[in-house]
């Protein structure tokens, strides 16, 4: 019997990524999202230098109360930082390691048999 190597098939999901660099001054995502119950949900980000701020604003009806929630969330990054991109949330530190396509074949090319 002959034994061969498998792996986990890797991800093909492209992400949009965004770069830290200290001199970036501007608004990164903007988004309004009206779902079918009635929530409404705002996000906003900027970045000044290092700073990242998110401003978030929940506003739904829960047993008839209207419900206004609020959030601001600021953060100093490190220069070099990748922030991904993530629906409803805005860019965010990425949970797992991100790399390039191109690093990505690399680090499989090892284990390719002859």
């Amino acid at each position: 019997m002959e034994l061969k190597r498998y792996v986990v098939r890797p991800s093909m999901q492209v992400l949009a990524v965004y770069e830290v660099t200290g001199n970036q001054k501007e608004e990164i995502a903007n988004e309004h999202i009206e779902e079918e119950n009635g929530t409404i949900l705002d996000v906003v980000q900027t970045i000044d230098g290092y700073e990242l701020t998110t401003i978030t604003k929940m506003t739904y009806r829960n047993n008839g109360i209207d419900i206004i929630q609020n959030e601001e969330l600021i953060m100093t990054l490190p220069e070099n930082k990748k922030l991904v991109y993530v629906e409803n949330k805005g860019f965010v530190v990425p949970e797992r390691k991100i790399c390039t396509v191109e690093e990505a074949i690399e680090d499989l090319s090892v284990l390719k048999e002859d």
